[in-house]
């Protein structure tokens, strides 16, 4: 991994299974890159991919070929041929065995270079397309504005011939295609087909564990979330005695806090205030569970119980953790490029109130691009005083998701 990343071998758009990359990462810069569409009023056609049996198919022998043409050290690919090499399985029904047949194929799941294998046995794909392409370990989603329809459909072809040569293989009936727009009117009527089998056409997709609708709206994902944490709210208040009032709290921020925090920084600036409400709604629930305070209590402050346990509003905490991020890619400490998507702000000589960090914010023709993490996640930041735009959380200190030694 470490050849790999010091010789820029692996395509920039995988973020699976990568130093300083995330699923947050990805959603951050998918959903910037499609807000930045639609503010422009395109729509977008996405297409996203699904690998049958993603790991299972790997060629050993193309998998060598691979390893030599990014030059590798010899020893490590005869180590790794070595590894995968002389493999067998059988099949076991009511104790009787099938005959021992050898392996050919496949990285085997659970092992520490398996994954890093996998990632160079892909990472040839976007090659074979025009459209853009993102990709978390086999998680593929391939997009364009709708309409580049022909091209996009060309590219479905590239990708078959792709699959073909290299022994994988996508299940068409899984892949899914959402156009996303925020037109009342919808002009795209496209249609796409993989292996003369048509791609359905949904209204929302989940991708890498968050809905995302094709108005770049967040109800979906705001209900899905609520109605997942609240679950687990019930289960702890059944299952630990109310005795255990300190076991109730870490359970709820073990459990169920980091379901309604998680990848936070792609929809937080998004968020109507009854969405927000609404998730705050299961965090007062969570109060009351801890507390033992009985449903049919409407008199019992839910905002004392909470700051007795001395936990945030979920909507404060989001917002640190949008600008510690933004703060992690600015310094280099995350592999997004805020450039990509925001220019630096040139200070004018002897105009004091602005500290040297800030970014333009760019002009944004719907609300919906304005409320986008870099445009929102920009204004906040450029508020900071300079001081405070070098201090690192201290969350982020302790994260294991940013694989990167902080200078302090």
């Amino acid at each position: 991994m470490r050849y790999l990343e010091e010789h820029s071998l692996l395509h920039n758009r995988q973020h699976g299974f990568r130093s300083k990359r995330s699923c947050e990462s990805q959603l951050i810069e998918l959903t910037s890159q499609l807000s930045a569409a639609l503010d422009g009023g395109d729509e977008v056609d996405a297409i996203v991919l699904d690998f049958s049996k993603a790991f299972d198919p790997v060629s050993h022998s193309k998998l060598v070929t691979k390893l030599n043409s990014i030059g590798l050290n010899p020893q490590i690919t005869w180590w790794v041929n070595s590894f995968l090499s002389e493999r067998t399985q059988e099949v076991v029904v009511d104790g009787h065995h099938s005959t021992h047949c050898h392996v050919t194929s496949g990285v085997p799941q659970g092992s520490v270079v398996g994954p890093c294998l996998f990632l160079i046995y892909i990472n040839d794909l976007p090659q074979s397309v025009k459209s853009e392409v993102r990709l978390f370990a086999d998680d593929t989603v391939i997009y364009t504005t709708a309409d580049k329809r022909d091209q996009l459909q060309a590219d479905l072809r590239a990708l078959q011939d792709w699959e073909t040569l290299w022994n994988m293989e996508f299940n068409p009936s899984k892949c899914e295609h959402i156009t996303f727009t925020r037109k009342k009117s919808k002009r795209s009527n496209n249609s796409y087909s993989l292996h003369n089998t048509s791609i359905p056409k949904v209204q929302e997709i989940k991708y890498l564990g968050v809905k995302l609708e094709n108005s770049l709206r967040w109800n979906s994902n705001t209900e899905y979330l609520s109605g997942k944490a609240s679950g687990k709210v019930g289960f702890i208040g059944r299952t630990i005695p109310p005795s255990l009032k300190h076991l109730r709290d870490k359970a709820y921020c073990s459990l169920v806090r980091p379901i309604l925090e998680y990848s936070s920084t792609v929809w937080d600036s998004s968020l109507t205030s009854t969405q927000s409400k609404q998730l705050e709604s299961i965090q007062r629930k969570a109060a009351c569970m801890v507390h033992c305070v009985p449903r049919t209590d409407h008199t019992t402050s839910t905002t004392a119980l909470i700051a007795d346990l001395g936990w945030d509003t979920l909507q404060e905490r989001r917002g640190r953790r949008r600008l510690g991020i933004f703060r992690a890619m600015h310094f280099n400490e995350a592999a997004t490029n805020i450039e990509d998507f925001l220019n630096p702000h040139t200070i004018t000589a002897g105009y004091s109130r602005r500290h040297s960090l800030q970014y333009t914010i760019p002009h944004c023709n719907t609300k919906s691009h304005q409320q986008s993490f870099f445009v929102a996640t920009a204004e906040d930041w450029n508020s900071l005083q300079a001081a405070h735009c070098c201090v690192v959380p201290q969350w982020l200190a302790r994260s294991h998701k940013w694989h990167t030694p902080l200078p302090w």
